[in-house]
């Protein structure tokens, strides 16, 4: 028995949008310290886990890039 696929349109949770917000803020914090202490620095701020706030600054990084092509 195959799984109906998911019909409502996806979109964030307030909580990633909120930890997607720490990730941003953390990036300056990536550049300075590094990745993991900006990690712990977003789980911590955020309340989430540490893979989860891994995830974020991904996502804050291709976010970051995609807007530096955009502009050149």
């Amino acid at each position: 028995m195959k799984a109906e696929p998911n019909s409502q349109p996806t979109r964030p949770s307030r909580r990633w949008k909120r930890t997607l917000k720490a990730a941003n803020w953390a990036w300056i914090y990536f550049q300075d310290k590094g990745e993991w202490p900006a990690i712990k620095q977003i789980a911590g701020q955020t309340e989430v886990s540490a893979g989860t706030a891994c995830n974020a600054l991904k996502a804050a990084r291709r976010q970051l890039f995609n807007s530096e092509k955009r502009v050149r």
